[in-house]
């Protein structure tokens, strides 16, 4: 991404401002989507969006470049920058229903907590080299994708008591974070900073709702503090320095999501974890299958 931006960059230095900006919106109602979708024998674009949104989108968006830069259908176009962004991804609303007692309710502030992580960030020396670490663990990615390991049952390549819920006595380790969580819990995590420099931290899969925070060492009587009725929700939250922020999410999207530091080089260095979304059920209308393109590697290579 870093490397697109530069040379984004150096074609406008090189021939200026552009002349048009132009949007393409992907249209689910479109005729070759709909299509598509009752040859599937589904209702709603959104049950495949990875075979039939993107591709549909995608040939359009090729046809499109075609007239403006082929074509020349405007005129004679001279250097083209583009970029993709998908909205389709994100909180699976359809799964986010009224809970069944003892939950029963939408409101985020009248959901019980079915589980507590209290997450402490820390900078230790780990054979001598600096690392980062959360809950004394300092994160290191697999020859395996955890995805691939979590969807085709393959072991050996994490573990899920590898990292605890609050952080344990004793030194730091390298090793591969992994927590597990049911799909549908409601989960309270506390960011705790012990360390003088303010952190952040952003979540995938999920929004989540900031709903306080506060010097010091966090303990249960903090929730007295928490804004349980009209908190915003959130991708990334900050930590002041010495300090604590509490979240709630709802983990109502299955997955494999990564919880890291948004401060690059704490994240590089371990400062990061996966949170687990799981339940036995198959079906797409919570988790799509695997693409049959995919890449696979390490011990899924040969699946």
């Amino acid at each position: 991404m870093q490397q697109n931006f530069q040379d984004a960059l150096a074609v406008c230095k090189e021939y200026g401002h552009p002349d048009l900006f132009i949007t393409l919106t992907c249209n689910p109602k479109w005729d070759e989507i709909q299509e598509a979708v009752r040859s599937l024998g589904s209702q709603d674009a959104y049950v495949r969006p990875d075979i039939v949104v993107a591709r549909v989108f995608k040939m359009k968006l090729d046809a499109m470049m075609d007239d403006f830069t082929k074509k020349n259908v405007l005129g004679r176009v001279l250097a083209v920058v583009y970029t993709l962004d998908c909205n389709c991804f994100g909180w699976n609303l359809t799964a986010n229903a009224a809970r069944p007692n003892p939950q029963g309710s939408y409101h985020y502030g009248t959901i019980p907590i079915v589980r507590t992580l209290v997450l402490a960030n820390s900078a230790p020396i780990i054979k001598g080299k600096p690392r980062y670490a959360i809950n004394k663990v300092s994160y290191k990615n697999p020859s395996t994708p955890l995805k691939l390991a979590d969807y085709y049952n393959i072991s050996g390549v994490y573990n899920l008591n590898t990292i605890k819920d609050t952080s344990p006595p004793g030194p730091a380790v390298i090793g591969t974070s992994v927590v597990g969580i049911e799909l549908h819990d409601f989960v309270e995590i506390v960011f705790q900073n012990d360390e003088n420099a303010i952190q952040s931290y952003h979540l995938d899969g999920s929004d989540f709702w900031v709903v306080g925070f506060g010097s010091g060492q966090w303990n249960s009587t903090m929730r007295k503090r928490y804004n349980l009725f009209d908190a915003t929700t959130r991708y990334t939250a900050q930590v002041f320095p010495l300090s604590w922020t509490a979240i709630l999410v709802s983990m109502d999207n299955k997955g494999m999501w990564n919880l890291r530091s948004a401060i690059w080089p704490r994240q590089y260095l371990g400062q990061q974890l996966y949170l687990r979304v799981w339940n036995d059920e198959t079906s797409i209308y919570t988790e799509s299958d695997i693409p049959p393109n995919a890449l696979r590697c390490g011990k899924a290579a040969n699946v």
